[in-house]
């Protein structure tokens, strides 16, 4: 007790003594006098000394000079532009310029008097706000959106940002917070329940789908709560009920109990003798108390009732087990299997009316909209009244209707207003924001320029065609009004059926990490108020928000508080309560779904299309390609373990083979497709004509035409012993159209067969495009081995006589997909792998040629006899006989031939003559191998391989392109059309598949079963020798007729590919970094020669060897079915000096060229110069002795020189 009356009085008096000693300990200190005026008083309250704080932080200006921003201001703009002098009042100052808006009072600053007045704001506010005394009361007209004061009179509260002075404007001044609750209480009840008390709230997981069945089994078993009424407690009745009954019979008074002796020895005689027992003891069991009845105990309590709360855990533990059950022995998912176990009320869902209009709750949008884009550091769009007057020459103005949308450029907006309105307009259009369904580009319109699309976007703002935007300082100074404009958003959150200010987000610019999935915000911008919901929000959290949304926008704004209004962000605006305008936003907006308008409230946004570009470039960056001189050639293994597919059409996602049948190796099934009907319409710019059944498989190359395709699939499956099923599966009747476009046709007839293509389509199958050279096997088949192309156009033959010979080469790998190309009658198209067909249409006779080694090969000859039989059954009309005689086939062997067959074709020779120049070339080539031609017939012309018996020819040649594609060297094998893999193909490749590149100069490598080649294409011509070359190489019609043609088109359209607006690609091309990068690819191309000749072993008879484009030899040409000399690729190759005969190159000598390191400076100074060699540094090919000698200097200190003083001596020593 002692102890503790010590430690009370302690705490009583001790404070005293305390006290004391801090008065002793100061009383020596001499403080310093205050100043006497008193004008420097200790603030007592928080704020005050914020304020205080803040307005001494302003005070450093007055000691530093005059900045000079305000050169870069829309006033300095102003005063240096040329048609300053010619505005009225261009002279006043910044205060004078005053936009004329319907319902705004403007005051002078002299008229306003303001007394600083400490606010009273949370503590999470930072800067003071100033109260102005006076108000006066708004008008109650607001349809407008403006409010208007009464005339005449001038209310004191006029809130100037741009008459206050820079140290009070300065400091910005947010709107007080304050919560937000309703006022009606309407339906808020019901959607927010009370929680019960000691039970905490209940939170739905959206994460997962709901036809999951751990989603579906916690919705469905969730925690619930039940009251439970209690019994009411009669305790009276119920020992009624239950009193004991008594045993003892009631005992009148008066009566006696009497006993004699004869009753005590009854008594007695039945008691026994009691003899000497073992005592039992028992153990007492300790006392339990009974169980209390808890009814009873509540009731005690005076309870009547309580609350049960169910978790389901044995309902969830059983569920669980079963679908384990269900799941252990399935191979489906266990989602699949919820998803078969679900049942679904299909009838029970009503579907809403597709209509144009936007049927949504609240959309964030409305029309017409007028967005202003302002700001200097983050330049945001602000809705602003759609009207004349506030369009202003100071910012970028966007307006949005449904069907347009207007970007105004203004003349004294800065660029980053202008960057930022571009962006927002394109978005708007591209995305089909904001309500806009036209895909109408955006309308560009600029302040000073009248048209059309000035007076449109005037009207669409209720203006007329002479209406004019107001001064730029109508819209006050960017800097000024994007802070003010900042500080005034409001950002709520919901709590107890209310709307609580956002600390994090009051009086600033939003921040992306506000938006989280499981709330719900409102955000109030004034003119636009959002109610933003997370995906994962509670439902009862949304309804409770969109009802305080909604009554948060009927009721009146007040920006009292703030240096702006945001309704009406304009200075010098006396209105800042009111109405919330007509032409405003109220939008209900989901996470994932925001509007632009809406992200542009936000400083830190993400960009998706930015940061994807960010991240490819910083991918690209960090891959850091090898450089070119790097290359690694490719390996012979690699190049012919990859086996060509036989190829496969894909219609409907259906694989239709080679429009037979078709294996699928997985399923084990066998499609096998059956043709029920085709029919073949000719294409023109008259029209469509639909062909004749005799007449449908007879093509023009100069014509287009449509195919419509009728087939059915039928699907066999494999017995588990694989043999075929005896169960077949057909299915529906499908439709396929097939647009052919000829070489020769014209643009217009291409455009014309694709649009005819859609006419047709009446039931909406595939379209697949045929190019003449690659048709697939499944549209061959079509004809069944009777398809014919013939040269020219089916309705005139180019007014040119032909004569009465026609030469056909016989194309296909299989009967049913023989097909017949109508060539110029030439010997040097004579293949001995090959056959050919000479028509005489004056006798009708078929002379059907066979090439020596065709004898291997007998599927060959039965394709071209087959093919023979059908071109005879052709009408005159197709064909063009003659005569009415029956056509007949006389056979032709190489080596045997009829002295009827060289007449003819000598006479279609002669009839068809080729270009000299095309000759000469030819006849150069087959100089050299003209001592091989001496023991054959002197008619031959082309390179006949009687003489050959050591080869077999049974190999199919393949192709490579071989490309440089920035760190790798690549190699893609070029496949015919109509390749059969497992069968020998003698002659799949025509010239085109080397000329058609559209880059030169290629590499291809070429596979010639006993010899490999490497084929290098041309650079390009320059433009002034262009002409000059096409001249060299006139050709007449016979050759134009032919299939060639497109081979002359396509090699000029190389050289002239850019000679559009006076550009080049070839000049380009031919760049000394351009023969650099294809030097490395030579050597790479060369090694991979190379290498697949070593991989060939002994089946490669003959070195790997290099030939180029216009030069090849007989050998090289004889692999192709179809080639015409090029004379103008060779004129290009002769030019360049590298290449001057028709001859082979040995690749290892070219490679050991290329990969020279030194060479002589006789060598360097030729022109040109040698391969390999960058011609920028020829000095770096000079060893160390002769660098010494021509240039005077050693490699180190040559090195250590100037740019142009290393120029100077280069040129000095020729090497430049």
């Amino acid at each position: 007790m002692c102890r503790l009356a010590a430690i009370q009085k302690s705490e009583t008096e001790g404070w005293k003594q305390r006290s004391q000693k801090d008065k002793d300990l100061t009383s020596n200190v001499t403080t310093r006098q205050k100043n006497v005026g008193g004008s420097r008083e200790r603030p007592v309250s928080l704020m005050d000394r914020v304020s205080k704080l803040e307005s001494s932080a302003q005070t450093w200006k007055v000691r530093v000079a005059e900045s000079d921003a305000s050169k870069y201001t829309v006033a300095h703009k102003l005063a240096m532009s040329a048609s300053a002098s010619s505005v009225p009042g261009m002279g006043l100052s910044s205060k004078g310029m005053v936009p004329v808006i319907p319902g705004l009072i403007l005051s002078s600053p002299k008229n306003q008097s303001s007394s600083a007045v400490p606010s009273s704001s949370p503590a999470f506010q930072t800067s003071a706000s100033t109260q102005i005394t006076g108000s006066s009361p708004p008008s109650s007209d607001n349809s407008s959106g403006f409010l208007t004061p009464s005339p005449g009179t001038s209310p004191p509260n006029a809130h100037n940002i741009s008459d206050s002075p820079s140290s009070q404007r300065k400091v910005r001044k947010i709107p007080q917070p304050k919560i937000f609750k309703s006022k009606t209480g309407v339906n808020i009840p019901m959607m927010m329940p009370p929680a019960l008390p000691g039970l905490k709230p209940i939170k739905i997981d959206y994460r997962r789908a709901i036809s999951t069945p751990a989603a579906r089994t916690e919705d469905n078993l969730n925690e619930t709560v039940q009251t439970v009424e209690l019994f009411e407690v009669a305790d009276e009745e119920f020992h009624k009920f239950f009193a004991p009954a008594s045993t003892q019979a009631e005992v009148q008074e008066g009566d006696a109990i009497s006993l004699d002796l004869a009753d005590l020895d009854v008594v007695t005689s039945n008691v026994q003798t009691l003899g000497v027992q073992r005592r039992r003891v028992q153990k007492h069991a300790r006392h339990r108390a009974s169980a209390t009845n808890p009814v009873r105990a509540l009731a005690s309590k005076g309870l009547g009732q309580y609350t049960e709360l169910r978790l389901h855990a044995g309902e969830r533990e059983l569920k669980r087990t079963k679908i384990e059950g269900y799941s252990k022995n399935s191979t489906l998912a266990v989602e699949a299997l919820a998803g078969l176990a679900s049942k679904e009320n299909f009838s029970a869902v009503t579907l809403k009316p597709v209509t144009a209009q936007d049927t949504r709750e609240l959309p964030p949008y409305t029309h017409p909209m007028l967005l202003r884009v302002k700001g200097r550091r983050h330049a945001e769009a602000r809705l602003v009244q759609p009207s004349p007057e506030l369009v202003n020459s100071g910012d970028d103005f966007i307006l949005v209707t449904p069907s347009q949308v207007y970007h105004y450029k203004s003349e004294f907006a800065n660029v980053i207003e202008r960057a930022k309105a571009a962006e927002i307009a394109s978005f708007i259009v591209q995305q089909k924001d904001l309500g806009v369904s036209s895909s109408s580009p955006v309308v560009e319109i600029t302040e000073n320029v009248k048209g059309i699309r000035r007076t449109r976007f005037w009207e669409t703002l209720g203006g007329g065609s002479d209406s004019m935007c107001a001064l730029p300082d109508a819209g006050g100074d960017d800097e000024e009004v994007e802070a003010c404009l900042a500080r005034s958003n409001k950002v709520y959150r919901v709590e107890s059926c209310a709307l609580v200010p956002h600390e994090q987000a009051w009086g600033r610019p939003p921040t992306v990490d506000l938006l989280k999935s499981d709330q719900v915000l409102v955000f109030d911008f004034g003119s636009e108020v959002y109610f933003w919901s997370g995906k994962r929000a509670a439902p009862e959290e949304r309804r409770a928000a969109l009802g305080l949304a909604k009554e948060l926008w009927d009721e009146p704004y007040d920006y009292e508080d703030c240096d702006i209004n945001p309704v009406i962000p304009v200075p010098h605006n006396t209105v800042m309560k009111g109405q919330r305008p007509s032409w405003g936003i109220l939008g209900k907006i989901t996470e994932n779904l925001e509007t632009v308008l809406f992200k542009e409230r936000f400083i830190d946004w993400p960009d998706t299309a930015q940061q994807t570009r960010i991240k490819e470039v910083k991918e690209e960056l960090n891959r850091r390609p090898d450089p070119v001189c790097c290359l690694q050639p490719c390996s012979g293994e690699e190049l012919l373990k990859n086996t060509p597919e036989e190829p496969d059409l894909v219609l409907e996602m259906s694989h239709l083979g080679r429009g037979t049948k078709y294996y699928d190796a997985e399923e084990r099934r066998l499609h096998e497709v059956s043709t029920k009907e085709y029919r073949v319409w000719h294409i023109s710019e008259a029209g469509k004509t639909l062909l004749p059944t005799s007449s449908r498989c007879h093509f023009h190359a100069a014509d287009t035409y449509v195919v419509r395709w009728y087939y059915q699939v039928t699907a066999t499956g494999r017995t588990l012993k694989g043999a075929p099923s005896k169960h077949a599966v057909t299915g529906r009747e499908r439709v396929a159209y097939f647009f052919w476009q000829g070489r020769e046709s014209s643009l217009s007839d291409k455009g014309a067969s694709a649009l005819m293509t859609v006419e047709l389509d009446e039931e909406r199958g595939p379209h697949h495009r045929i190019t003449m050279g690659s048709e697939p096997p499944a549209f061959l088949n079509l004809f069944s081995g009777s398809f014919v192309i013939h040269s020219g156009s089916r309705s005139a033959r180019d007014g040119v006589s032909q004569g009465v010979w026609r030469m056909f080469l016989v194309r296909g790998e299989l009967k049913e997909e023989a097909h017949l190309l109508n060539v110029p009658v030439d010997r040097t198209l004579l293949r001995s792998r090959g056959c050919a067909l000479l028509v005489n249409l004056k006798t009708c006779i078929i002379y059907l040629w066979h090439g020596c080694v065709t004898k291997a090969h007998p599927r060959t000859r039965e394709i071209a006899s087959a093919a023979s039989k059908h071109l005879a059954q052709s009408s005159a009309e197709d064909v063009g006989w003659l005569s009415s005689t029956i056509p007949t086939i006389k056979e032709q062997t190489e080596g045997s031939e009829s002295a009827e067959f060289w007449k003819g074709m000598q006479e279609g020779e002669s009839a068809q003559p080729q270009p000299a120049s095309v000759k000469a070339m030819y006849e150069e080539a087959f100089d050299e191998h003209r001592a091989e031609m001496r023991s054959l017939s002197k008619e031959f012309k082309h390179l006949s391989l009687i003489n050959d018996a050591t080869n077999a020819y049974k190999w199919t040649p393949r192709i490579w392109r071989l490309e440089a594609k920035h760190d790798s060297f690549e190699a893609n094998e070029i496949t015919s059309a109509y390749r059969l893999p497992d069968e020998v193909n003698p002659l799949p490749f025509c010239q085109d598949d080397l000329y058609a590149s559209h880059i030169q100069p290629a590499l291809f490598l070429v596979n010639a079963g006993d010899r490999v080649w490497l084929w290098q294409g041309w650079w390009p011509a320059e433009d002034e020798n262009v002409d000059e070359i096409k001249n060299a190489n006139n050709s007449n019609n016979g050759v134009t007729n032919g299939s060639n043609t497109e081979l002359d088109n396509r090699n000029n359209n190389n050289n002239n590919i850019s000679n559009v607006n006076g550009y080049n690609d070839s000049t380009a091309a031919t760049t000394g970094s351009a023969v650099l990068r294809f030097n490395f690819a030579r050597k790479a191309a060369l090694q991979t020669a190379l290498n697949l000749a070593e991989t060939l072993g002994s089946r490669c008879k003959v070195e790997p060897s290099l030939v180029v484009a216009g030069l090849e030899p007989l050998p090289f040409i004889n692999l192709f079915a179809l080639w015409q000399s090029m004379p103008h690729v060779a004129a290009i190759q002769r030019k360049s000096g590298r290449y001057s005969n028709v001859r082979e190159y040995s690749a290892k000598e070219v490679l050991a060229a290329l990969s020279r390191l030194h060479y002589s400076p006789e060598e360097l100074r030729h022109q040109p110069a040698p391969d390999g060699v960058d011609p920028s540094r020829l000095e770096d090919y000079l060893d160390d002795e002769n660098f010494l000698e021509v240039i005077g200097k050693t490699k180190k200190e040559f090195a250590g020189l100037p740019r142009w003083k290393k120029l100077d001596l280069k040129k000095k020593a020729n090497l430049f």
